[in-house]
């Protein structure tokens, strides 16, 4: 019999104003609970871009010590072939980040170092099978209940293979948190020609892919990933 797990998919909305609150949000700037530097892609030294604010304790819990997860990614920088050398698709690569903060009532706005605007969330309730999504020996209609979307919780929809991290100080499997579809404003033209610009905002993960989030299930730490098809 399969086992299910809480999986909330998230319906995101151009926010009509900027989110201060410690709220998961996708864009705009970080609402930190207390100071902490921003984060410096270490190949590049770029600021990175902030990506998302993830609660850790609500709708899910994830973690005990820590109350949210801000995910940032470094722009990426090319070469002169146009090839990308930070290798921000990598977890422990140095050209992402994800900061883990404990609860504070302060209320502390980031620098506004995003290129996308503020999205508000609403949740969906869709338990997920308890699966791998790589493995071809499931059947094809549980696999077609493990959502592609922006989600927290559930299972990550891999699109290549299975690249669940390690963590580097503990050596376990990290737990995976969330999953974040490029596409903010929902499916792409089929002509590229029109994403740019202000009506369609996407988070650069190669060709339209996915972003996963993941924790320590020993509170070491957290790391993020993409993957594109």
């Amino acid at each position: 019999m399969t086992k299910y797990v809480d999986s909330y998919v998230c319906k995101l909305a151009r926010s009509l104003r900027p989110i201060q609150e410690h709220i998961i949000k996708f864009g705009g700037a970080p609402v930190f609970m207390r100071p902490v530097e921003w984060p410096l892609c270490q190949h590049s030294a770029q600021k990175m871009t902030f990506l998302a604010q993830i609660p850790l304790q609500q709708p899910i819990f994830f973690s005990r010590k820590y109350a949210m997860a801000y995910v940032f990614m470094c722009p990426g920088k090319y070469d002169h072939k146009g090839w990308l050398e930070c290798k921000n698709w990598l977890p422990f690569s140095g050209a992402n980040a994800v900061i883990l903060q404990e609860h504070s009532d302060m209320i502390g706005a980031g620098e506004a170092a995003s290129e996308y605007p503020d999205y508000s969330v609403n949740f969906e309730y869709n338990p997920e099978p308890l699966i791998d999504t790589t493995d071809y020996l499931i059947d094809e209609e549980i696999s077609s209940t493990v959502s592609e979307f922006t989600k927290i919780g559930g299972v990550p929809l891999w699109l290549q293979e299975n690249e669940t991290p390690f963590c580097p100080h503990c050596n376990q499997p990290m737990r995976f948190v969330a999953q974040f579809s490029a596409e903010l404003d929902g499916p792409l033209p089929a002509d590229s020609s029109e994403w740019h610009g202000e009506k369609f905002k996407f988070f650069d993960f190669g060709d339209v892919g996915i972003g996963y989030m993941f924790i320590c299930e020993n509170e070491c730490g957290s790391a993020f990933l993409w993957q594109c098809s």
